[in-house]
């Protein structure tokens, strides 16, 4: 698959912050050209998060009134400027390097000044965007000699000319996710490949949780690690159903992805409660059986004996008390998930309640 995360947006908005009234003013200085925020006006999570950065207020210098109380001048509330055109057509001239981050490390951006219909902004564009520009395009003397489009690629900002190999791109991952899109579904079969046009993974049944174990933070947040008298184990009366998805990055075949898992099962494989839309692509090497598959998960993540000599380690001393956090280790050996409804074994629960764990049934 060689989607390479471009999009091409037919209409822009550029989401720009208004400059100061007063000279006076401290918390904003003028700029001679307005300061922008490319956005997708479909996207309206980003046309808010754009609005909320170019809102600002202009205060005035403060003294004291007559009844001694600190007051300002004056206050100005300033709403965003907002422009929409169709991607085409812009000027492009660089002006400087963003410099340095507030936490160390070079910006990834560079300031451009980008002109339409009379207007000129500053614009952040992504460096290794521009550097693609610049290898293709004319520049006499800082300035673009093309005429130019916007594109981003996985959020960065960048411009491109029409026909560009850039733009060929473009247009090929629009396609793709279109036909990634029609080929979408959320019912899959054990061992499915399913894949968007960014992730791969496969599909790997389900798995129910019966019992949940959770922490008491309270006043306690950073005194909590190693005290199972924090923690409650509930027996859940209405058990709640997972579906397993693993990376392909993991492996082609069904026991690569066993071997490379470490106990965690919120961590390998992933699990989610509802099934996301994916196209399903093919199947992966089911190299062992599915009951085979579901012995071994369940040996990794429910293992009564380990558990109980890890505890008695601990708390004869025969352990290093810095070695293990129980409740993360309890929580890895103790998760409470199954393929079939079950009982925690007794003498393990008896155990665990003398270390001070509290267990409740709903």
């Amino acid at each position: 698959m060689d989607y390479q995360g471009y999009k091409l947006i037919d209409e822009i908005m550029l989401i720009c912050r208004a400059e100061a009234e007063h000279e006076e003013s401290y918390s904003r200085t003028n700029h001679e050209y307005l300061q922008a925020y490319l956005v997708d006006p479909s996207n309206k999570k980003q046309l808010e998060s754009a609005r909320y950065w170019a809102k600002w207020t202009e205060y005035g210098p403060q003294h004291r009134n007559e009844d001694g109380k600190w007051v300002r001048d004056w206050e100005i509330h300033h709403d965003p400027v907002e422009f929409t055109f169709a991607n085409n057509g812009f000027e492009l001239e660089l002006k400087d390097c963003a410099g340095g981050s507030s936490q160390g490390g070079k910006l990834s951006f560079w300031n451009c000044l980008v002109s339409k219909d009379g207007n000129t902004f500053m614009i952040g564009i992504n460096s290794d965007m521009l550097l693609n520009l610049l290898k293709n395009a004319t520049f006499i003397n800082g300035k673009c000699q093309d005429s130019l489009i916007f594109i981003t690629q996985k959020g960065r900002v960048g411009m491109t000319t029409e026909g560009s190999e850039t733009y060929q791109q473009c247009i090929k991952d629009k396609e793709l996710l279109v036909t990634m899109k029609k080929k979408q579904t959320s019912k899959f079969t054990f061992g499915d490949k399913i894949s968007t046009a960014t992730i791969n993974e496969a599909y790997l049944g389900t798995i129910t949780k019966y019992y949940d174990l959770t922490i008491d933070h309270g006043d306690r947040y950073y005194q909590y690690d190693s005290k199972l008298r924090y923690c409650t184990l509930t027996k859940l009366k209405k058990p709640v159903t997972y579906h397993i998805f693993d990376g392909l990055y993991r492996g082609d075949t069904l026991s690569e992805m066993l071997n490379s898992y470490d106990g965690s099962l919120y961590s390998y494989p992933d699990i989610k409660q509802s099934c996301p839309k994916r196209a399903v692509t093919g199947k992966i090497n089911i190299d062992c059986s599915e009951d085979e598959f579901k012995q071994r998960l369940m040996k990794m993540t429910y293992d009564y004996e380990s558990c109980i000599e890890k505890l008695d380690n601990y708390f004869s001393g025969r352990s290093d008390s810095e070695e293990y956090n129980l409740y993360y280790f309890v929580n890895r050996h103790l998760f409470g998930f199954g393929f079939e409804p079950f009982e925690i074994d007794e003498g393990l629960l008896q155990k665990l309640k003398s270390y001070g764990l509290k267990y409740i049934e709903e």
